[in-house]
């Protein structure tokens, strides 16, 4: 089982430019609906399901599931939509 869904849609959000022609770091928006569907994905898949589906030398990144579902729940809370900027 893959990242479908809400999950599905983390790196590509409900609007995102095209890449440039100079590899600007990509952008994406979340709305604020968005935002709460991949909070609740989080927390009702846990990290047990995320750690499964690391590539092997991305093992040790799973620190990141506490504090990225946390910043999720917080901002789903607050009715906040966001940007997520990913390197390029």
């Amino acid at each position: 089982e893959g990242l479908d869904g809400p999950l599905g849609r983390l790196f590509f959000g409900d609007l995102a430019p095209e890449r440039s022609q100079f590899a600007d770091p990509d952008a994406v928006f979340l709305g604020k609906e968005l935002v709460a569907a991949i909070a609740r994905e989080l927390r009702t898949r846990g990290r047990v399901f995320f750690e499964a589906r690391l590539h092997p030398g991305w093992a040790s990144a799973i620190w990141l599931y506490e504090p990225l579902l946390a910043h999720f729940a917080r901002a789903a809370s607050e009715g906040k939509a966001m940007f997520i900027f990913w390197g390029g």
